[in-house]
């Protein structure tokens, strides 16, 4: 098993607590290093004093600000990282998705369509494009 120390970093931004629980349970059991934010703007704060993850797990519609301003403001910081940015929302719109994806989103999923099982496979194939770039 992985150390925490080397574990991918897998952050999930989710304001819906046991959904939340749900998606943090899920990934952990595929050995990953989970650290859940109720809203973007947490965050948003975090990436302003610690290094960006290697996955971002991304609810667009949370309280105070929304995964597209994430995406707007710390865009740079988590290109630079090679952070894999997968989202997961409920919004259908197409206009919102393709702005999702112009500001680096490499996933969109929809959340009522998600099972656990496509979940995990979602970050474990974001985790496997990462492997080339991270040391052991």
């Amino acid at each position: 098993m992985k150390s925490e120390a080397n574990a991918i970093k897998v952050w999930v931004v989710e304001n819906d607590l046991s959904l939340a629980d749900a998606y943090s349970y899920i990934i952990a059991q595929g050995g990953y290093s989970v650290l859940t934010f109720a809203n973007n703007l947490e965050a948003l704060e975090r990436l302003s004093e610690a290094p960006a993850p290697d996955i971002l797990l991304l609810d667009l519609y949370t309280p105070k600000l929304n995964g597209l301003q994430l995406l707007e403001q710390a865009g740079s910081k988590l290109a630079a990282a090679n952070t894999a940015v997968i989202v997961l929302s409920n919004y259908e719109n197409h206009a919102v998705i393709d702005r999702a994806y112009d500001l680096g989103a490499m996933t969109y999923m929809i959340k009522a369509w998600v099972a656990p099982n496509d979940l995990l496979r979602t970050v474990t194939s974001a985790a496997m494009s990462l492997q080339p770039q991270r040391k052991r």
